[in-house]
């Protein structure tokens, strides 16, 4: 959190914000070391939700008893009892030149002279990439349009003719069926933006001009063309989720390939599998089997994965040998808890095994130890603590260990969107170091681990997965262009959807060693 003092307006609309304006404020405040004051700005009418969205939020009360609550209005002096406060009636005059920065909480368009007083400028929270929308629409133009993610971010305000510039940028999944869950989701994961952004600033990156937005309009009505595009959607969209909540028989099931085949062949970014040539592990009907990680040893091959028990529902470990004809041995339970347990990743460090589940319900990265290999673990440690943590993965590289997870923050937010880097001088440590940069990514289709790290032709891979139009519906493979305790950056080089079968529907893992190459899929078994 940052040390610095600063010193910040908050610029609202006549002592009123929306309920997620209030969510802002409240992660701002528990923040040290800063200084608020309140500026009042002209009353302005509120624009009240169009009918289609009003019918929209109704229809999803009833079918997911969705409660629309984040544009009630309440009064802002109830959270800022004892700043400082001030009318803006003539905002000409405002005097905000001793301010680091302001934030504009009202959504209208401030004048020339009061943005270019702040030293750092005027921020506020955008919604929608191409053309930015008030909150009150958010995802709206995303969702008619039928794309995968909605873009959402925190902009410097600039002059009446230039383009706003954007200071942080985070790509949000889209509900398949719900504008609601959507616009939830996104309002909810803004309050993050100003905390994290000085929590860099902090760690001496300055104010960092990531883009042009671009358009500096902001759209607070949708026309009747729009209206009936959005109602159309929405009923086309819970059509589809029926379908798929009555209909769907889905089933993870696991697929292989000898590395040495030209199935599994590598290329320059080991990209260019034949997955349609890959063997299939189908599990009993009761059942799936996901998150596969192989290891060799003593000339035989080892498949640990997620067994996840329909009736039950809750993921534990399993492993199970793959024998050189194509058979397999039973699968053998390694670890059950009464919590759920996937993506079990198994690494060797001085000779010893270990095995860093997923544990995210937990709050805590926890390190498992083999004490007769493959089917004997004990708990170690914990890694992390106070932390929901999803697909750790670890990767030594360069006189250290890197630790790549997606956070999420709290119970409402996405374990998808947001990979956080860690770093240490060893895999087991319980002394990880939070990379000043973090979130590292903040993108639905990119962010969330999908397996080992690896190096090919002098280059560093990092499987993702591409959870932007449903959780594990495609992987990714990035490569790593920079990493260091001060920088990181990756950029994707290949995009994997499971095109090769019109039965699957995603995958969401990849593994390889120098005898199997493995991944899963999802079976839809109509």
């Amino acid at each position: 959190m940052p040390t610095k003092n600063y010193n910040i307006a908050i610029i609202s609309r006549d002592n009123t914000i929306y309920a997620w304006q209030k969510n802002v404020l409240t992660r701002l405040l528990a923040l040290e070391n800063i200084t608020i004051s309140l500026h009042l700005s002209n009353p302005s009418s509120i624009v009240k939700p169009s009918l289609a969205l009003r019918f929209i939020h109704h229809v999803e009360r009833f079918l997911y008893n969705c409660q629309p609550d984040f544009f009630i209005e309440v009064p802002v002096d109830t959270l800022l009892k004892n700043v400082e406060k001030k009318k803006m009636a003539d905002t000409e005059k405002a005097d905000l030149s001793e301010l680091d920065f302001a934030i504009n909480l009202s959504e209208q368009p401030l004048p020339d002279a009061l943005l270019k007083q702040p030293k750092l400028g005027v921020w506020s929270i955008f919604m929608g990439d191409n053309e930015k929308v008030s909150s009150q629409l958010t995802a709206i133009n995303d969702f008619i349009s039928e794309n995968d993610v909605v873009t959402i971010g925190l902009q410097l305000e600039t002059l009446k003719d230039e383009a706003n510039i954007t200071l942080h940028k985070s790509q949000a999944a889209i509900d398949m069926a719900s504008l609601c869950r959507t616009a939830e989701q996104c309002l909810h994961k803004s309050a993050q933006f100003i905390p994290q952004y000085l929590a860099q600033m902090q760690h001496g990156k300055g104010v960092t001009l990531l883009e042009f937005a671009q358009t500096k309009a902001i759209k607070n009505s949708i026309s009747l063309t729009e209206s009936a595009s959005l109602i159309w959607q929405s009923v086309k969209r819970v059509g589809k989720k029926m379908d798929h909540k009555y209909r769907a028989k889905e089933q993870w099931a696991l697929i292989y390939a000898d590395s040495a085949s030209k199935a599994s062949s590598q290329t320059e970014h080991n990209a260019n599998l034949n997955f349609a040539s890959f063997k299939t592990l189908t599990p009993p009907q009761d059942r799936f089997w996901a998150d596969p990680f192989v290891v060799s040893r003593d000339n035989k091959n080892y498949i640990f994965f997620e067994e996840l028990l329909f009736e039950r529902d809750l993921g534990h470990l399993c492993c199970m040998e793959l024998y050189a004809d194509g058979r397999h041995s039973e699968p053998v339970k390694i670890l059950e808890k009464p919590y759920h347990l996937s993506y079990p990743f198994v690494f060797q460090y001085k000779n010893e095994d270990y095995m860093i589940p997923e544990s995210g319900e937990q709050e805590c990265v926890q390190l498992y130890k083999c004490t007769e290999f493959p089917y004997q673990w004990t708990f170690e440690k914990n890694l992390l603590e106070n932390t929901q943590a999803y697909d750790s993965t670890v990767f030594g590289y360069n006189g250290r260990w890197w630790l790549f997870a997606c956070i999420a923050v709290d119970r409402k937010s996405s374990s998808t969107e947001d990979l956080h880097l860690f770093y240490a001088d060893s895999p087991i440590s319980d002394h990880w170091q939070a990379h000043p940069m973090n979130p590292i990514v903040s993108d639905a289709a990119t962010a969330r681990p999908a397996g080992n790290i690896f190096e090919h032709n002098n280059k560093i891979y990092r499987p993702s997965q591409n959870c932007a139009r449903s959780y594990g519906a495609g992987l990714n493979l990035c490569e790593i262009t920079q990493l260091t305790t001060t920088n990181y950056s990756e950029k994707v080089v290949s995009k994997i959807f499971p095109d090769w079968d019109k039965r699957l529907k995603g995958l969401h893992t990849f593994n390889a060693n120098d005898n199997i190459t493995v991944s899963d899929v999802i079976i839809d078994q109509r």
